[in-house]
């Protein structure tokens, strides 16, 4: 969520695929997001499109060992203390990609 001028807040956040010959697009406007981004060794991006003819859920994960992979030590923006030296980041990490067509009696879990 991005803080905007005069009390308001905007949903920020997009995964995308090109799968053949296809673009899919998850934005909060068009579904939901999640995000689960840990400082260092974990991440996952969630996010389903409601909207179309065919509604879909992406979700991508990436996992590296924290002791094996150092990583580059990068400063971030936090709320309180402005951009400051807490995250990591590497290209050696495992990678999972999922994208699912939903119907009308699952959502966004797959079931």
């Amino acid at each position: 969520i991005r803080k905007l001028p005069f009390g308001q807040q905007e949903a920020l956040g997009m995964v995308s695929v090109h799968h053949n010959g296809v673009f899919y697009e998850a934005v909060p406007w068009k579904g939901s997001m999640e995000w689960n981004v840990s400082t260092w060794g974990q991440w996952s991006l969630r996010g389903e499109c409601l909207e179309g003819c065919k509604p879909f859920a992406v979700e991508v994960k990436y996992e590296c060992d924290p002791v094996a992979v150092p990583g580059l030590v990068f400063r971030a923006p936090t709320p309180d203390e402005g951009m400051v030296y807490f995250c990591r980041d590497t290209f050696e990490a495992n990678t999972t990609l999922s994208l699912w067509e939903l119907t009308s009696e699952e959502d966004a879990t797959g079931g």
